[in-house]
């Protein structure tokens, strides 16, 4: 018994250390430092002054001082530009499927961001940005954010981001020279033009050669582009590939996997529907949808994709039973490339639970052709959780869109 407690004493200590070195393994470097910033590490109290090329790791606390100005580099080459008087939270995580999570938190004060274009699709990288009351969903962009007195300010110089109202859970697209306004409690201000003294008070603490290279960047996007917005769009209706947050480590492609089959079940009952699968993850989905000529877009976020065995003993104990459970939960957003919102988010689950059969089990069925138009597949306990999941998603779009 000691031998034993000793052994599971060991693994949760190397399980630990191996958690801290993931953690470790993804930072944020202060690239630059013009006065003087702070640092508070993840669980401690004490502020502790920084110096130019210090990592920051998941969870520290980063502030800028009085009079000063700092630049924070990803490892993607992403930039931010932190104004005096502002605090940020970050949270870093690496995963093992080689996507990672980058979530930076505005507490207050003013953030310029420079995001990188997101990372192929076998690399998805979750950006996002937050402030007391708006989470921005981010897509190769450049643009501020100031957070004052309960107030979140976002001024647009290139792309295009989702904003989204925390507390009404209310999204709306936001291109490249426009600003809005969110308060806690009310939906996104209609967007307004980002004026020339918007820009100038942008460089008076960001240089003006990064800004300036910003909006030369934008002016040839947008003349790129221009014939492809100014399209008319059709009462179309394109499913993209979902991000896949689930941790499932198997070799199916879960990001395309899923999506497509969606297609299938809609089609299954509509024939007649004009929907069909675009693999557009890591890219711009309103511009998209405007190649496309597409009216609505459907995306998604795989956060559970599992097999949970489970054991059941009788009260008397005379009967064990081994039963297995499978879990798919996906969140689904339907997107209005006319109105430029999100006019719906929905959480889906699907969860079935059976005797254990080594047939459902994972190395079993990896083996079988991933579709619910496959028998093995569809008849499978991962398959018949798969079912449950995407026909509550066709009865959620047959309400949303009117299929």
């Amino acid at each position: 018994m000691r031998k034993r407690s000793l052994l599971r004493a060991v693994f949760v200590l190397l399980s630990t250390v191996a958690l801290c070195i993931a953690e470790e393994s993804v930072f944020i470097i202060l690239d630059s430092l013009s006065g003087q910033a702070e640092i508070q590490r993840a669980g401690q109290n004490e502020w502790k002054f920084c110096k130019e090329n210090q990592k920051i790791y998941n969870n520290d606390i980063f502030r800028v001082l009085d009079k000063s100005v700092a630049r924070l580099r990803w490892s993607n080459g992403s930039v931010a530009y932190v104004h005096q008087k502002t605090q940020i939270s970050v949270s870093l995580l690496q995963r093992e499927s080689g996507s990672s999570l980058s979530h930076t938190t505005i507490l207050f004060g003013a953030v310029f961001f420079i995001i990188k274009k997101i990372l192929p699709n076998e690399l998805v990288n979750d950006t996002k940005v937050y402030t007391p009351t708006t989470v921005i969903a981010i897509r190769g962009t450049s643009f501020l954010i100031d957070v004052q007195e309960g107030m979140s300010s976002i001024k647009m110089v290139r792309g295009t981001v989702l904003v989204g109202n925390i507390k009404k859970n209310v999204s709306r697209y936001l291109g490249a020279a426009f600003k809005t306004v969110i308060a806690a409690g009310t939906d996104p201000i209609l967007p307004s033009a980002v004026l020339s003294d918007d820009i100038d008070s942008i460089r008076q603490w960001v240089p003006s050669v990064v800004v300036d290279n910003e909006i030369e960047k934008q002016r040839l996007e947008a003349k790129r582009d221009y014939t492809i917005l100014s399209g008319k769009l059709d009462e179309k209706c394109i499913v993209v590939s979902f991000i896949d947050s689930s941790g499932y480590q198997g070799p199916w492609k879960l990001s395309q996997l899923i999506p497509k089959a969606f297609v299938s079940v809609i089609k299954e009952h509509h024939p007649r529907m004009n929907i069909s699968f675009s693999d557009t993850a890591g890219t711009d989905l309103l511009l998209d949808a405007y190649k496309r000529k597409t009216r609505y877009i459907i995306s998604g976020t795989i956060e559970n994709f599992s097999l949970v065995p489970k054991a059941q003993i009788s009260v008397k104990a005379d009967e064990y039973r081994e039963s297995l459970t499978g879990t798919v939960k996906i969140k689904l957003e339907v997107t209005d490339a006319k109105e430029k919102s999100v006019i719906s988010e929905v959480n889906l689950i699907g969860e079935v639970t059976r005797k254990r059969d080594d047939a459902d089990e994972w190395q079993q069925l990896e083996t079988v052709t991933f579709g619910l138009d496959d028998e093995k597949f569809k008849n499978s306990l991962i398959g018949t959780t798969l079912k449950q999941a995407l026909e509550q998603a066709l009865e959620k779009c047959d309400l949303i869109l009117g299929f």
